[in-house]
């Protein structure tokens, strides 16, 4: 019977708590939709162009936002005479800080975090290019992102970002610098 009142007591505890947390901790969400610039380092090669987009989910706090991506981005780079296109499902975890305009509805958060690519597709006018490509690929995403909020807590946002490559594009290869420019639109709920 303690035992019974115990959890009871913690669940209507924790009941009472929830709107008080989630009225300092809304939960975000939104669809992005963009473009790259990617090419290759190591051997250097020149940049190509490609899409970028994707779904969030977030967690905010007063002064942070924690967000889960999928995206689906296109990355790769040319020169001398030859192209290659990897197409990849990239899923970012990222943390960053948010400053306020002082009305609250302009911010800008700057943030990094971990990602890891999965290879979807890859095309090149070099077919060992394709067969040597990597399965996964892992960076750090590094950004900023400005917003405006309107109300309905409603938000349009522009992010602008730079994968750290960790790791190679091709065994034993190059790696995959990447800049991605998305536009992105959401909403803010308790």
């Amino acid at each position: 019977m303690r035992i019974r009142s115990l959890l009871i007591g913690c669940g209507l505890i924790a009941l009472a708590a929830s709107p008080v947390a989630a009225q300092y901790s809304p939960m975000v969400m939104g669809v992005s939709i963009g473009a790259t610039s990617s090419d290759f380092q190591s051997p250097d090669s020149d940049a190509r162009w490609g899409f970028a987009g994707g779904l969030f989910v977030g967690k905010a706090t007063y002064r942070t936002l924690t967000t889960l991506e999928v995206n689906y981005v296109q990355k790769g780079g040319k020169g001398g005479g030859s192209s290659v296109r990897l197409d990849y499902i990239e899923v970012p975890l990222t943390f960053g800080g948010v400053g306020r305009t002082r009305s609250g509805s302009g911010r800008a958060r700057l943030y990094g975090g971990i990602a890891a690519a999965f290879k979807v597709t890859c095309a090149s006018d070099i077919t060992a290019a394709c067969n040597n490509a990597e399965g996964v690929e892992w960076v750090s995403p590094f950004g900023i992102m400005l917003s405006r909020f309107t109300e309905g807590e409603r938000f349009v946002a522009i992010d602008v970002r730079y994968n750290i490559p960790l790791s190679r594009a091709f065994e034993g290869g190059a790696y995959n610098q990447t800049w991605q420019f998305k536009v992105i639109v959401g909403r803010s709920k308790n």
